[in-house]
């Protein structure tokens, strides 16, 4: 089944390189513009390694280097988070994570240094530093922190723990380039993407939180429920991606180090440090 969503790829493929975003029941294309079509890179890049078929390899390839001369080209990645076009930084993985298995897959150190463009955009999506939160918030009363969480997309004014989808790629991209800064990100990340995960005695809004459930979405502006509120929607995603990365990682004791090379600012005067 995989091999023939693949054979479809294959065939949705245009001249250019481009696979598309949505398609009908009957297999047209009714939105062709987005980064999220990169996904399909990925999907073909494990289609060619389980099954030696070079046409997944080329086609591939193709995929990889129009996505990402769109990408260099824009300054920016799209149609990952929403139903939209909406500038983004989800749309940006499949380009990152497709980079280091293609060089990986051909030593070509080109693509490492198109996986750091990449992760520098992914990095302004990041969250460097700890924001204070209203006393009478509810992230405040948790101890929640913004530091390592990271922006949904120019159009959902969130934070969400979905960097931690990405961790293991900037642990190896650390590893291959020899740059200790992406490995420092990612247990920025990891560490965040953790908070509030409920052991079955965690109350938000003075309400009991099933274990292993965690809030999908932080609020650190006014949009939605309120500066310093999460929101109450307790989805599986966040859990997924923390086991995603426990299951690809050999050596689970580098995600208790400690980021060491970045300095969370002290707060104004007057205001309590964060818990």
């Amino acid at each position: 089944m995989a091999l023939g969503i693949c054979d479809f790829a294959l065939r949705a493929q245009e001249p250019s390189g481009e696979f598309g975003k949505a398609w009908n029941n009957h297999g047209v294309c009714i939105d062709r513009k987005g980064t999220v079509g990169a996904w399909f890179v990925l999907s073909l890049l494990k289609a060619w390694e389980v099954s030696r078929r070079q046409e997944f390899l080329v086609s591939a390839r193709r995929g990889y280097e129009f996505y990402m001369g769109e990408f260099l080209n824009n300054g920016f990645s799209s149609a990952g988070a929403l139903d939209t076009t909406c500038v983004d930084k989800e749309s940006a993985m499949p380009l990152l994570r497709a980079s280091i298995l293609l060089y990986r897959a051909t030593r070509d150190r080109g693509y490492l240094q198109e996986a750091e463009d990449v992760s520098n955009y992914l990095s302004t999506w990041l969250w460097h530093y700890s924001a204070t939160f209203p006393e009478s918030s509810e992230l405040r009363r948790l101890g929640w922190d913004t530091f390592g969480c990271s922006s949904v997309s120019a159009q959902h004014h969130h934070l969400d723990p979905y960097a931690v989808y990405w961790v293991n790629d900037w642990l190896d991209l650390a590893e291959l380039t020899g740059h200790k800064c992406w490995k420092e990100k990612a247990l920025a990340i990891w560490n965040n993407g953790t908070l509030l995960v409920s052991d079955g005695s965690l109350k938000v809004f003075a309400r009991m939180r099933p274990v292993g459930s965690q809030n999908e979405a932080f609020f650190e502006t006014y949009w939605g429920d309120g500066r310093g509120q999460p929101n109450d929607w307790l989805v599986a995603w966040p859990a997924a991606f923390q086991l995603e990365t426990l299951r690809h990682l050999k050596d689970w004791s580098v995600l208790r180090a400690k980021p060491q090379h970045f300095v969370t600012p002290r707060p104004p005067h007057g205001q309590p440090a964060h818990p």
